[in-house]
């Protein structure tokens, strides 16, 4: 019988199976047998399990990795994602004139343009 842990890991992969398709997030290589699911920016360096962060993995490539990132690695990755929320919540705020609930569904709408635009 399958468990809520197990249910909810299916779920997820099936979820990063149709953002990514059925690559391997480390090597790229097709993505066949087991997989894992893998933090980009680890959970020890501050990396948090939301799906932004989260990418399938052959579990030999998941496991080559190094479990230490650099700190350079770490800023970057951390600027980089604060800047592009700043940069998605200004530019609905503007397109929708200040309103909150409204900038929330543009944002929604933005992002369902962008999936259909890489056809998944």
């Amino acid at each position: 019988m399958e468990t809520k842990r197990e249910s909810w890991r299916f779920a997820l992969i099936d979820i990063l199976r149709q953002r990514d398709g059925e690559f391997c997030g480390v090597c790229g290589g097709a993505l066949h047998g087991r997989i894992q699911i893998d933090h980009i920016l680890p959970v020890s360096e501050g990396g948090v399990t939301q799906i932004d962060n989260l990418r399938l993995a052959h579990p030999s490539c998941n496991n080559a990795r190094p479990m230490v990132l650099e700190q350079s690695s770490v800023v970057s990755y951390r600027v980089e994602m604060s800047r592009l929320k700043e940069q998605l919540i200004s530019e609905a705020m503007l397109a929708c004139g200040g309103r909150q609930m409204q900038a929330a569904s543009y944002l929604g709408l933005r992002y369902r343009q962008f999936r259909h635009l890489l056809g998944k």
